[in-house]
């Protein structure tokens, strides 16, 4: 039986003051239990997870396994029994209650814990209204992560604070210079000439809004500046003015004309040549 515990609370301050409010659903038949503790600590950057409810059949080794993960971190299981092979009972339910929900109000954002592409409709829909964040994996269709205000590969969530690139135990995804066209092409957009600095803050930010799966972690770095330092061949990474890094291409002296400027407009110092 579902009880309405869970259920959002309206009368709430404006969400500029105040977190968002996150209902998080799982399809527990697609992620792994193991996976949930590091979406949860995930989902603190984007706000409070008040809705926490997983989607599966939990009988047999499959209950067993999540019994303590729904328990650690309080979500409330909604049993769909298995009817027959390539039944999707509980894709089914977990629709038919972020419909309810969404409806309901209350809640400002929703999180699908999911790489089933069937989901994209959901995720369109409920970003209409509402944002939604996506936690899926790196086979998850292009078009489902498309769709979602915010995609994160579950992979990426084993990237911390005290990871290094010179563990083995954790591969990124892609490799460092996969990110330099993406990285390129935002530059562009926010310089007058490609001598000009980039605050880094601002192109994170511009990535971010761009490609919505945008993670330094997918190429092995938790922060942004560390995965540029690391493509010094075609960047220059500084932090000389004050606390924040700014970023530029390297290019030929016989390129420019002048001096650069910075993306806010202020002369920059000479540029070296390119190696």
């Amino acid at each position: 039986m579902q009880g309405n515990d869970d259920s959002p609370e309206e009368g709430e301050l404006p969400i500029g003051d105040r977190r968002k409010r996150i209902a998080v659903l799982i399809d527990a038949d697609n992620i792994a239990a193991k996976s949930i503790g590091r979406v949860f600590a995930e989902l603190v950057k984007y706000g409070d997870a008040v809705v926490k409810r997983a989607y599966g059949d939990f009988n047999g080794p499959q209950g067993s396994i999540w019994e303590e993960a729904l328990a650690r971190h309080a979500i409330v299981p909604h049993h769909q029994f298995s009817y027959g092979r390539g039944k999707n009972a509980a894709d089914i339910a977990l629709v038919i209650d972020a419909m309810d929900l969404l409806h309901a109000g209350g809640l400002d954002a929703f999180s699908i814990v999911s790489a089933d592409s069937d989901f994209m409709p959901l995720a369109t829909r409920i970003r209409e209204q509402v944002d939604c964040y996506v936690f899926g994996h790196a086979q998850t269709p292009e078009r489902f992560r498309r769709s979602a205000t915010r995609f994160v590969y579950i992979e990426n969530l084993k990237f911390d604070s005290h990871s290094t690139t010179t563990n083995p135990a954790l591969k990124p995804l892609c490799a460092p210079a996969e990110a330099l066209p993406l990285i390129k092409q935002v530059m562009a957009s926010l310089q007058s000439s490609p001598a000009d600095w980039v605050d880094v803050d601002l192109l994170e930010r511009e990535l971010e809004h761009r490609f919505n799966d945008f993670d330094p972690r997918t190429f092995g770095f938790v922060r942004l500046c560390d995965l540029l330092i690391a493509l010094e061949r075609r960047l220059v990474v500084d932090q000389s003015h004050g606390q924040s890094y700014r970023v530029r291409l390297k290019v030929k002296n016989n390129r420019l004309k002048g001096k650069a400027t910075t993306s806010t407009g202020n002369v920059a110092e000479p540029v070296d040549q390119e190696k």
